[in-house]
């Protein structure tokens, strides 16, 4: 018998005032790959991988966007925390 994949998601507000740049999709690429899950940013129906900074680059997040952390795995809740932590604290450092 097949075990279901965890699957988890959350919604966030973009609220640093330069929005997702390339220095912050790394380190969301960064954050993905600690954990063994299968994560996806979706904005406005655009869903993009969040291993690949282009992918990410490519949804245009600006400040104020609405944008959607989605998760399959084992770590899928883990990683949507650590992600959405990122987000919400302004990207600390990654600015």
């Amino acid at each position: 018998m097949v075990k279901p994949l965890n699957v988890f998601q959350k919604e966030v507000f973009v609220q640093d005032s330069f929005g997702i740049h390339a220095r912050v999709a790394a380190k969301i690429v960064e954050l993905t790959n600690k954990f063994n899950a299968d994560v996806f940013l979706i904005k406005e129906g655009k869903e993009a991988s969040a291993k690949s900074i282009i992918e990410i680059l490519m949804l245009a997040v600006q400040k104020g966007d609405k944008i959607t952390i989605k998760a399959y795995g084992i770590d899928a809740e883990k990683v949507i925390k650590e992600i959405s932590n990122f987000l919400d604290n302004n990207f600390g450092v990654y600015k």
